[in-house]
Formats: structure tokens, C-alpha cells, sequence
């Protein structure tokens, strides 16, 4: 009987620390990056001068990328009028075959990021980072759209771009990025 209850014991001290380890990934944000407070000038993307622009960045092979798309999705289905949207999604200098891209979004123009040249521009360093730029081409909202890693629902990022393309002032312009590094990724195991 003793010997049941230590191996209980064990098995759920290591299921709770299981829990305790994908809770804190999940919860841990990527390394961010101030964007430029003005549209980059060498950025081969235009900004627009007549609505807001969004850009987001993405690394294809980022499990996270799902949930940062979907809520990219839903802000476009509420302000699709008002935002101009452009997805850089990274991708390696190499004669490596093309990845399979993203799932296309609506409202969006998907550009590849080869060598991750843009991200570098608008500093951004996490896949899932958004900046919102105003059409005088300053600097409005900078960070995640997502609760967690791969975890999509209503967050401070969505409801600041909401305010922002309302007119309202937002509660926050930065939040945090929950995603993979856009360039370090490749050279994880």
C-alpha cells in the first residue's frame, strides 16, 4: 500500500509540474523591440496615407502564428474600412526549399521577409508582432495581438488597436509578444 501511495504521489507532483512548465512557456513572451517611431523611409512597403496602417511579422514555422492570424482576421472584419494591413512572413536566405506559406487572410497583402530585412526596419524580433502606424506615418501601437503563446480571445493588443481605429485613446500602446524568435527560430534544434 505504501509503495501505491508514494507512486501516486510522484505521478502527480510530475503531472503538476508538467502543467507548471507548458503554463510558463505559454505565459512567456518572445523578445520585443521598439519600432520606429516614424514609417522606416527604406521599407519596401508603402504606408498608407489614408488609413491606418498595420504590419504584422510572422515566421512560418511558428506554432503561434495560427492564433496572432485569426486575431489579425477578426480586427481586419471590424475595421476593414479604416486599416490598411501587410503580413511579413520571414523568410531564410538560403536554397533551402520554400515552406509551406501561412493560411491567407483576408483584407491583406503577404509579403515574404527574405532574411527578415523588414523585421530588422520596424525591430521587430517576435513572431506575432504587430505596429500600427497612423497615416501620417507615426508610430501608434506596438506588440502582440494574442493572451499567450497560441492562445487567440480577447487582449489588451486588439482592444488597443480597437480604440485607436475608433478615435479613443487606448489603455496601452505596447503589450507583449507571445510567439518564436522571427530569425533565431531556424537555427533552433
Amino acid at each position: 500500500m505504501m509503495l501505491v501511495t508514494m507512486l501516486t504521489a510522484v505521478w502527480l507532483v510530475t503531472i503538476v509540474g508538467g502543467f507548471a512548465v507548458l503554463a510558463n512557456h505559454s505565459l512567456s513572451p518572445g523578445r520585443q523591440h521598439r519600432p520606429p517611431r516614424h514609417w522606416p523611409a527604406a521599407s519596401v512597403i508603402a504606408c498608407s496615407a489614408t488609413s491606418a496602417s498595420l504590419v504584422m511579422f510572422i515566421h512560418p514555422d511558428c506554432p503561434c502564428a495560427l492564433a496572432s492570424l485569426g486575431e489579425l482576421d477578426r480586427l481586419i472584419a471590424r475595421h476593414a474600412d479604416r486599416l490598411h494591413v501587410s503580413l511579413l512572413v520571414y523568410e531564410r536566405l538560403s536554397n533551402q526549399p520554400r515552406r509551406q506559406p501561412p493560411p491567407a487572410v483576408n483584407g491583406v497583402s503577404m509579403i515574404l521577409d527574405v532574411g527578415g530585412r523588414e523585421a530588422l526596419r520596424f525591430g521587430a524580433a517576435t513572431s506575432g508582432q504587430v505596429a500600427l502606424y497612423d497615416a501620417a506615418g507615426l508610430l501608434q501601437f506596438n506588440g502582440g495581438i494574442t493572451v499567450a503563446r497560441g492562445h487567440a480571445g480577447d487582449s489588451d493588443g486588439t482592444a488597443a488597436i480597437d480604440a485607436i481605429l475608433r478615435g479613443e485613446e487606448p489603455a496601452v500602446r505596447q503589450t507583449p509578444v507571445f510567439g518564436c524568435s522571427i530569425v533565431d527560430h531556424d537555427r533552433r534544434p
